[in-house]
């Protein structure tokens, strides 16, 4: 069965006005960060988004800072999209190499999850190359952990409105006939939205994993969802924003999960109860550590 999630519409009347805004101003080169919660159909829109620039208006080039964290694999990511052969290690050289590349025509660079970014210098290198960047984040705290410059640069703020569980019902609803799952009564659908709330992420990843569970048998209305989120497991505030990080990436290094939590968490702990966090949720067989001390990692059991 094909991935629900990597259906995820964006034909919605709240999306369209989204997505005409980004357009219009991306197509007058104006620099725009993108924010609102984790999971509902941000990164759907700006490959969507994308994908009508590179057809309407030039080139636009997406790269996902959870997978590229550096100026360094940023700018090799760049030139390989424009199709050129890395081969040297250097920012200079590779800067150089960019800005040949870029004479012609400059294209559009969405930056997404970049809240995940570790060297915001990457910015100022493609702002000096007159590049128009649109940064997407979760959060319109890494708006405001940007320094003065670049802020100064990067006016234009886009928050993405979240949908309202009529409109992921709806959602469901369209995907389930496309996907022709006749046996998925509407009740079923009105559980998981109300079990899910407006995160429409982890609503298709629940909705995927009971068409899984019933592995297309005619049972799906009697699926006890309660388990099948591992957030309902804990009543501990640190211990789920913790899993909701690792929901969202799967698997993450020891130092980058603590990151994250900080910046979610409002009054975030120590290293060593972060570590004591972990070593409990061991315990409960929700997630399983990897490696050793520094190297060690994190994966999340049962994602939803």
């Amino acid at each position: 069965m094909a991935s629900l999630i990597s259906c995820i519409s964006v034909e919605n009347e709240n999306r369209n006005k989204e997505k005409a805004q980004l357009l219009i101003s991306l197509k007058n080169s104006i620099n725009t960060f993108v924010f609102g919660p984790d999971g509902i159909g941000k990164t759907t829109l700006m490959k969507s988004v994308v994908e009508d620039y590179n057809s309407k208006f030039g080139s636009a080039i997406y790269i996902d800072c959870s997978l590229y964290q550096t100026a360094n694999a940023i700018l090799r990511e760049l030139l390989l999209s424009l199709g050129s052969v890395v081969a040297s290690k250097s920012n200079y050289e590779l800067i150089k190499r960019l800005k040949e590349k870029m004479k012609k025509s400059k294209p559009v660079i969405f930056l997404d999850h970049f809240e995940n970014l570790k060297d915001t210098e990457i910015l100022k290198m493609l702002l000096g190359l007159d590049s128009c960047i649109c940064l997407v984040s979760d959060s319109f705290e890494s708006h405001r952990k940007m320094s003065l410059f670049l802020r100064s640069r990067i006016t234009n703020l886009v928050k993405i409105s979240e949908f309202s569980k009529d409109d992921i019902l709806i959602i469901m609803k369209e995907k389930l006939d496309s996907s022709k799952h006749e046996s998925i009564s509407e009740t079923l659908l009105r559980r998981i939205v109300e079990k899910c709330g407006v995160n429409l992420a982890f609503t298709l990843n629940m909705l995927e994993t009971a068409i899984l569970k019933a592995n297309g048998k005619n049972e799906l209305n009697r699926i006890d969802l309660l388990e099948d989120n591992p957030l309902d497991k804990v009543s501990n505030d640190d211990h789920r924003i913790i899993l909701q990080i690792l929901q969202k990436s799967n698997r993450l290094q020891s130092g980058e999960i603590y990151r994250l939590y900080c910046e979610r968490s409002e009054y975030p702990k120590s290293e060593r109860s972060f570590r004591k966090y972990m070593q409990v949720l061991c315990k409960q067989g929700l997630v399983k550590s990897i490696g050793e001390k520094k190297g060690r990692s994190y994966e999340i059991i049962g994602k939803v």
